[in-house]
């Protein structure tokens, strides 16, 4: 008769599997975000989408999220307040009871140029949920604003989080007197080449530019508003930001 022993005896049993399956985080941009974090996918309902790049505070204290200015609204100049955005734009699968897309609404933003060149942002006011700059990768990340001299004045290598594309990588390429895109006439603007892989595409709108350089990594550059495909000169294509400091009575948060 069999003993306890023989019964629950271990046998170790040879196998050939050597790889696991693909790991990814548990949350991504386009999942219900609460806290709203940096590089969540953000946008209008039926509209655009883009990227939540960071909070900031306003001179009385307020938390306000950032994103490009055309998410919400295309024409150019001044943006007003009272637009509904999203967090994420459609209902993704398991979010919880009772939760709502709402994420808040626009407060201010300006889409086009200035004396001092282009800016393309809104400023939203979360009023169903908190946000958070940290991004979801967790990348270094400051709230340090690198001055626009030390931005031009070498190749300085930057990342962004996207909730497109996600985290990649550029290198400044140079600063763009005047460019036109889809109309749209763009002055002084900054122009950073991929490494590696594709820097941008259309749903990254609004991330957050940060330096990769030793030193400086996570101190904020400026916000994404546009790319360009790849090109022979350039296989991982190109974005265009305009520099964070235009974003005038905020600061990072």
């Amino acid at each position: 008769m069999p003993t306890s022993a023989d019964r629950y005896r271990r046998v170790r049993v040879p196998t050939d599997i050597v790889t696991h399956a693909e790991v990814s985080f548990c949350a991504g941009p386009a999942d219900f975000l609460d806290p709203v974090q940096g590089g969540a996918l953000i946008g209008i309902p039926g509209g655009e989408i883009g990227t939540l790049a960071c909070m900031v505070a306003d001179a009385a204290g307020q938390p306000l999220a950032v994103t490009a200015g055309h998410v919400v609204r295309k024409v150019p100049g001044a943006i007003g307040g009272g637009r509904l955005v999203q967090q994420p734009t459609t209902q993704p699968p398991g979010m919880p009871a009772g939760a709502t897309l709402r994420c808040g609404r626009t407060i201010r933003g300006f889409l086009g140029n200035q004396v001092d060149g282009f800016r393309d942002f809104v400023l939203i006011k979360l009023d169903t949920r908190a946000g958070i700059s940290e991004p979801l990768d967790e990348f270094p990340s400051s709230l340090a604003v690198l001055a626009e001299a030390a931005v031009v004045s070498s190749k300085l290598p930057v990342s962004k989080l996207g909730a497109a594309t996600g985290r990649t990588f550029g290198v400044f390429s140079s600063q763009v007197p005047t460019i036109t895109i889809e109309g749209m006439v763009a002055n002084d603007v900054w122009e950073f080449v991929g490494v590696g892989t594709l820097f941008a595409q259309k749903g990254d709108s609004g991330a957050l530019v940060v330096s990769a350089a030793p030193g400086s990594q996570g101190a904020i550059v400026g916000i994404l508003f546009a790319t360009a495909p790849p090109q022979v000169d350039s296989p991982g294509g190109r974005g265009f930001v305009f520099p964070f400091g235009r974003i005038t009575g905020v600061r990072p948060a």
